[in-house]
């Protein structure tokens, strides 16, 4: 009787072993049947294998620019005369205007761009360790330095401001003061940034001259003025090219201003 259970027992763990066996198989077949690599491909290489370190990639911005909003009139015929009204604050304030010459036009073309606004110059000690920033700090209010800020993070971390400046008079006045303490700061401009928006139109053949937008709608900073339609298209395709390049800027650190 226990040699039969132990043939039993045995022959249970064989049954076992070889379901086992059968399923790791099916699953390394089923792993493997895909599309094979083409013969050319080069072989994987370890880091430790290369005769030098492959260069460094830095990601691109791949993101599309912002394209030009336009409303093109299919049933009606365009002529050869075209204005430019702009810019305006705010986009609410360009769509009053676009929505006044909407029964005088063909097409219409709507652009925002980013121009620097204001230029500040920007006071400050370099970034330095945690320790000796805080030391710094408290050097400066003991030697009666004041109007100062740490900065706690960003690519600035640790560096000490001390003062946004809108004139290089003010700038020099801070200098004096900080070079006569011993201290020797950097300043380097920074600028402020709004978006404007302008309207572009090509007028309906059946008027020969540009209508007046009304000066209320044009309000204290929007020009019009006529362009050649030319101006507004590239590669021929209605497109709009902005009159003026985008300024891009750090963003301002939070600090303090003159």
């Amino acid at each position: 009787m226990k040699i039969l259970a132990i043939a039993l027992l045995l022959t249970n763990l064989g049954l076992v072993a070889w379901q086992y066996q059968t399923h790791v198989r099916t699953l390394a077949q089923a792993s493997v049947e895909h599309e094979p690599l083409p013969t050319d491909a080069a072989p994987l290489k370890l880091i430790s294998e290369l005769p030098a370190l492959p260069e460094l990639r830095v990601a691109r911005n791949t993101a599309a620019p912002p394209a030009v909003t336009a409303d093109v009139k299919s049933d009606v015929i365009a002529a050869d005369l075209c204005i430019d009204v702009g810019p305006f604050g705010d986009a609410p304030a360009r769509d009053a205007v676009r929505d006044w010459l909407h029964d005088y036009v063909a097409a219409t073309y709507m652009r925002v761009e980013t121009v620097r606004k204001r230029q500040f110059f920007w006071v400050y000690l370099e970034p330095s360790s945690d320790s000796a920033a805080q030391k710094n700090l408290a050097e400066l209010h003991d030697r009666g330095i004041q109007d100062t800020l740490l900065i706690r993070r960003g690519d600035m971390k640790n560096s000490i401001s001390l003062g946004f400046f809108r004139s290089q008079d003010s700038v020099n006045r801070r200098l004096a003061e900080l070079n006569e303490k011993g201290y020797k700061p950097v300043v380097v401009p920074r600028f402020e940034t709004s978006d404007l928006y302008w309207l572009s139109a090509r007028l309906a053949e059946q008027y020969l001259e540009a209508p007046e937008v009304p000066a209320n709608l044009l309000g204290s900073s929007a020009k019009q003025k006529t362009i050649a339609c030319e101006a507004m298209t590239t590669d021929g395709h209605d497109h709009v090219t902005p009159s003026i390049e985008a300024q891009a800027t750090k963003p301002m650190v939070e600090g303090l201003t003159d």
